[in-house]
């Protein structure tokens, strides 16, 4: 009888695919992962009576919520992977190296 569900080869796929992606395209994505940040700081914005950028607005109302203050790196850091993993990720999709 065939067992169903998340084998742990199915597991160790899914946990090593993102490296995988990240491999395949390495400079582009290190390339993506310096463009952005330079990118949002030129953004500008008024909020609350201050003119403010995107950044430092997700950094006081989102990420200020965790206390721990590695934790929040931690949780910033995640999430900007995640946001780069998605071009790279388009890329790899189109067979694009």
């Amino acid at each position: 009888m065939e067992r169903r569900g998340w084998g742990k080869a199915r597991w160790s796929r899914a946990l090593l695919w993102p490296w995988l992606v990240f491999g395949a395209n390495a400079i582009t994505a290190y390339m993506i992962s310096e463009l952005p940040g330079s990118a949002i700081e030129l953004i500008h914005f008024t909020s609350g009576g201050r003119t403010t950028n995107p950044l430092i607005y997700s950094n006081q109302s989102f990420f200020a919520m965790i206390t721990d203050s590695g934790w929040r790196a931690f949780v910033y850091s995640a999430c900007y992977t995640a946001v780069c993993l998605i071009p790279v990720c388009l890329l790899y999709r189109k067979r694009i190296f």
